[in-house]
């Protein structure tokens, strides 16, 4: 059997390479962003506390980005590769269906309304990308 053909090998290869791409996404969004600059004690510190509290916080964005990065990826690809099977088709249909049901998922904790904003965003990005 083709590994890609594995709902579970195909969640976990996007979970681990969404979160590589989101983790230097992350790192090379982080190092520009100018916030530790607002830190109060900044102008007293020394070249080094500068540059690790630059560190931590470019850090601290990589993880962040690398997990959701990697949580679109694990659910998007384990809800199409499932609804790709059920259905025994390849159209159109099934990055509609598992876009849909990946953007409501998604956005489930922020409420119907971004539930549903995120159904219809995911859904349209995904067909716009089939297509």
């Amino acid at each position: 059997m083709n590994p890609m053909e594995n709902c579970v090998f195909k969640g976990i290869l996007s979970f681990t390479l969404g979160g590589a791409m989101g983790g230097v996404f992350g790192a090379v969004f982080g190092s520009h962003n100018n916030d530790y600059m607002m830190h109060p004690r900044w102008e007293y510190m020394n070249t080094r506390q500068q540059m690790w509290l630059s560190w931590r916080q470019m850090r601290n964005q990589g993880r962040s980005m690398a997990y959701n990065f990697g949580m679109v990826g694990l659910v998007y690809s384990g809800v199409e590769c499932i609804v790709e099977k059920e259905r025994a088709s390849q159209d159109l249909y099934n990055p509609l269906i598992a876009g849909c049901a990946s953007g409501a998922i998604l956005g489930a904790s922020g409420g119907p309304w971004a539930a549903a904003t995120g159904c219809g965003g995911f859904a349209g990005f995904s067909v716009l990308i089939d297509w």
